[in-house]
């Protein structure tokens, strides 16, 4: 990737990072910000690709019969796992 690309897709991330966390739907956020809805379509298609593998694996230790388990994400969802 040249540079001026890697600038872009830098730039282009953030612009997704503050629409995810705008709590806009993805029309008003364009409207809001002046983009054009197929290029931003593009770029969070583009920036959900990359950081899919951001994930990291959770291991339960089979001895426990129970746990309770909750993640609280920078977006507002809520991960509740019970077991």
């Amino acid at each position: 990737m040249a540079p001026s690309d890697a600038n872009r897709q830098e730039e282009m991330f953030k612009i997704v990072e503050s629409y995810y966390q705008s709590g806009l739907s993805q029309p008003a956020y364009c409207r809001q910000q002046g983009l054009n809805k197929s290029t931003f379509l593009y770029w969070i298609k583009k920036y959900r690709k990359e950081k899919q593998n951001d994930f990291l694996p959770l291991q339960v230790n089979a001895a426990k019969t129970t746990f309770n388990l909750e993640l609280d994400l920078p977006n507002g969802i809520k991960i509740r796992i019970e077991g």
